[in-house]
């Protein structure tokens, strides 16, 4: 999935999840700050190439990280020569909820990203390296094309589906009336 798309996807979701994951409804300044926070929990898993959104603005980072997951082609980047790394697994989303655990509600938002950001990868054919080093990949059983029309459309659903609930449409809701209507 291209960054891009992460980030949009993720914070879509998270307009849609945010009610059902915090006790109290934030207030708007913190409500974008969350918002933020998962934008950057999208981008996170990527910095461990130098190609991606994240990992072009800190290349510091991104190349010695790349280097010790053993890509030696560090430019260019594509799916094919990127291992998705420990980057991509559990330890580091583990390792990202232990940095947070005393702001519980910004470590909420940051693995909501993150985990957003694992779920789309797991929707292209490449996958997910969830345990890594070990060599098991994880992917959904129907998959697209990085950067293709699915992965669009994918995105384009999420967010018609959060704009319409931040317009107080009840989506679920809205889909259920029209099934009923039409069968």
């Amino acid at each position: 999935m291209l960054g891009r798309n992460h980030v949009v996807t993720a914070c879509a979701s998270w307009l849609l999840a945010e009610p059902y994951l915090l006790n109290q409804s934030p207030k708007p300044l913190e409500a974008l700050f969350l918002l933020l926070v998962v934008g950057l929990g999208a981008m996170l898993p990527d910095i461990d190439h130098p190609d991606s959104l994240l990992g072009r603005r800190v290349k510091f980072i991104s190349v010695p990280l790349s280097l010790l997951q053993g890509d030696r082609r560090v430019l260019p980047w594509s799916e094919s020569t990127h291992s998705r790394g420990i980057t991509h697994s559990i330890w580091a989303l583990g390792g990202c909820i232990w940095l947070l655990s005393g702001q519980s509600t910004v470590a909420i938002a940051l693995a909501f990203g993150f985990v957003a950001h694992l779920i789309g990868d797991a929707l292209t054919p490449a996958g997910v390296r969830l345990l890594w080093p070990l060599t098991v990949t994880f992917r959904s059983p129907v998959t697209f094309r990085t950067g293709g029309f699915i992965e669009y459309l994918f995105s384009m659903i999420l967010v018609t589906g959060a704009v319409m609930h931040w317009l107080g449409i009840d989506v679920l809701q809205e889909v259920e009336g029209f099934f009923v209507a039409h069968i």
